[in-house]
């Protein structure tokens, strides 16, 4: 599954050790988006 994701936030997910446990952990859109530098979806 990880290697869907680009580098950064692969890197923040194994670097903060999110999949080290089967917790489930939030990343909001705007976060991804911001951060990570996906694209935004487009507006319908």
């Amino acid at each position: 599954m990880l290697n869907a994701y680009n580098a950064r936030l692969r890197n923040y997910l194994v670097s903060n050790h999110y999949v080290d446990t089967l917790a489930f952990h939030t990343i909001s859109g705007s976060e991804i988006i911001d951060k990570f530098g996906y694209r935004e979806c487009p507006k319908i």
